[in-house]
């Protein structure tokens, strides 16, 4: 596992206050790399003591429970809460891929976790074969966020997931990051035009263009994003960013 270093006036180690944290946190095991960070963001790989090691369980504990919430009238949202010991903890809204549920996201979900972030992991009632509208999704997290009590929100999503994200990030006052997990455009693409509006950092790990992720069509997402940082993955597919993965992965 490599341990990351951000370059700004001096060395700084990322801290538990830098949303970049939740990234590295996410890398849990060794993946050949390639840095391909666009625009503001430049990372050097380096090995330190200084630097907690992301790919091991943190130190907090967490309670796993279920609950819904009814979003629209077409939704009663199920949920999936890992709380967290921490206090003040940032809540990360982590939302699974297109025809995907909250199963895919649970060992994010218990990992973030166990490092202190308390994490809610939605089964969306509208990205799914016969019912596919980012827009509705993305507000129904809105709606959802404001049913909760944590002042700051990091919304997180793999595939169509991460562009849900986007969507709601660039809408709610609470978000204070955005990341995607090889993020997907729908076929509608609804989401370009939140791209260009959004004020919060917005991170991105990329995997390899395929058919899975529309031959990585999120990608042109980031292009207008103001405070953008992307990260390419070598060798990693699609479905490496679900953890557990199945099904059609």
């Amino acid at each position: 596992m490599f341990r990351c270093y951000e370059i700004g006036e001096d060395w700084q180690p990322l801290s538990n206050g830098n949303p970049m944290l939740f990234l590295l946190a996410c890398l849990s095991k060794p993946i050949l790399s390639t840095p391909t960070w666009n625009r503001s963001a430049e990372i050097r790989l380096e090995d330190s003591a200084d630097v907690p090691d992301f790919s091991q369980p943190g130190s907090y504990d967490f309670a796993r429970s279920t609950g819904k919430e009814k979003v629209h009238e077409t939704c009663m949202m199920r949920y999936a809460f890992y709380q967290t010991e921490k206090s003040d903890s940032v809540l990360v809204i982590l939302s699974h891929g297109f025809a995907r549920n909250t199963g895919h996201m649970r060992k994010w979900a218990e990992h973030l976790a166990s490092w202190g972030f308390t994490v809610l992991t939605p089964q969306h009632c509208h990205l799914n074969p016969s019912d596919v509208n980012p827009s509705l999704a993305a507000q129904e997290l809105l709606t959802l966020s404001q049913k909760l009590d944590f002042r700051r929100v990091i919304y997180a999503g793999q595939s169509n997931g991460g562009a849900i994200s986007i969507i709601a990030g660039a809408q709610d006052p609470k978000a204070i990051a955005v990341v995607g997990f090889d993020t997907t455009e729908s076929y509608k693409k609804p989401t370009g035009e939140y791209a260009k509006s959004i004020s919060i950092p917005v991170y991105g790990l990329l995997g390899e263009p395929s058919g899975c992720n529309a031959q990585g069509n999120g990608r042109s997402l980031y292009k207008d994003i103001a405070e953008v940082y992307t990260y390419r993955l070598k060798t990693s597919d699609h479905c490496d960013f679900e953890s557990p993965s199945g099904g059609l992965c």
